[in-house]
């Protein structure tokens, strides 16, 4: 049995997210789907499908910052009880979906999960140490915004739900960033973040409800754009 290497990338749309999908094809009558995990030889066949883990993510993404924003608006007070929720909810619900999504071959969700839930744990740990300068933070913040960006420009390409996420993430850094360097009122960041929860417990549902019924139950709206080819 010879095997042709014919990998290649093809976007499927799934509960919300773009994901590519890896193919490798067999010279003969067997068949090996890599993307899906289907192997097939006309006498057995064997299929290992891994459920949509989006819905993890982003609920455990609305919940960290619904409680991160209590603090910043003035309703809670001091970051001892943050810290479990940011280590469980923001850190490890958001890194458990990344790595499903490696194993689905999705980039973007694998790349913005597993970077913003290192980014809740690295958080946790700041608070843990209560580190006393702010500034190691707030450039922190500055790599963070600039990833933030060109991921919601990569959003925009896949619907309305992830983009307006993103864009709340971005208003959200950039409001961090001059609350650290310059004294900005918190409460600017706060009302982002609480801006980041509500979209992302919508987006949430959206996704999981699409899993159970077989359909788009909630919007997730059309792209906002197509991502184009830039020249240097």
């Amino acid at each position: 049995m010879r095997l042709i290497n014919t990998t290649y990338q093809k976007g499927i749309y799934t509960g919300g997210l773009f994901s590519t999908q890896s193919e490798m094809t067999v010279v003969s009558d067997t068949v090996i789907r890599m993307g899906d995990y289907i192997m097939s030889d006309n006498k057995s066949e064997v299929t290992l499908n891994t459920a949509e883990p989006a819905a993890l993510g982003l609920f455990g993404l609305a919940l960290v910052t619904i409680v991160a924003a209590s603090q910043k608006m003035g309703w809670s007070a001091g970051y001892e009880g943050l810290i479990p929720w940011v280590i469980f909810l923001g850190a490890i619900a958001q890194l458990i979906t990344a790595s499903v999504e490696f194993k689905r071959c999705n980039v973007f969700g694998a790349t913005v999960f597993s970077a913003y839930g290192l980014f809740w744990l690295a958080i946790g740990w700041t608070w843990q140490m209560g580190v006393p300068s702010p500034d190691q933070l707030g450039f922190a913040v500055l790599g963070y915004l600039i990833f933030s960006l060109f991921t919601t420009y990569a959003a925009g390409a896949i619907n309305k739900s992830f983009l307006v996420i993103m864009i709340f993430i971005d208003l959200l850094l950039f409001f961090l960033l001059l609350q650290i360097f310059f004294g900005l009122d918190g409460r600017l960041a706060g009302i982002a973040e609480l801006a980041v929860s509500a979209s992302a417990f919508y987006t949430s549902a959206a996704v999981m409800l699409k899993s159970v019924a077989g359909f788009e139950v909630l919007p997730f709206g059309a792209p906002a754009w197509k991502l184009k080819k830039f020249d240097l």
